[in-house]
């Protein structure tokens, strides 16, 4: 096997519906003790608006509008069950309207419409966040 190869994730499938955000991974090489079928998990339940790949495939984020923004690390897990159990939400997402990874994965930028400034306050809340995609922390 070549460092390309070995380098390289494994193909993932996402499937998004009503109901459910499913991944599949479909590996390289059939195990000669299982069938052929991908492996298949279930990220997340219920409606999802948005979803995005990190640039090197492991990582993804969904966005499900009863939860927020949830964070998938799919390069520490060894199966897509415990990608599912590992997930973070980052806080304060249900209302984004856009999110996307930067270019080298290291960020996750969230957008949402702006709103009123709370009472008291002169600035409104941030609209456009920054996220550490390892932690899940909000930076700025």
């Amino acid at each position: 096997m070549s460092s390309i190869e070995s380098s390289c994730p494994p193909c993932r499938i996402l499937f998004r519906s009503k109901k459910m955000v499913e991944v599949y991974r479909v590996d390289d090489k059939p195990s000669p003790s299982t069938n052929d079928e991908p492996k298949s998990v279930t990220l997340a339940k219920g409606m999802s608006t948005i979803h995005s790949f990190s640039p090197s495939g492991s990582k993804l984020i969904v966005h499900l509008p009863s939860a927020g923004v949830k964070l998938f690390d799919l390069s520490k897990s060894s199966s897509n069950e415990e990608a599912s159990a590992s997930a973070m939400t980052l806080e304060n997402t249900k209302k984004i309207q856009f999110m996307s990874f930067s270019a080298q994965g290291s960020y996750i930028l969230t957008w949402e419409r702006a709103a009123k400034p709370a009472e008291g306050e002169t600035n409104p809340p941030p609209n456009l966040k920054i996220w550490s995609s390892s932690s899940g922390e909000y930076l700025h």
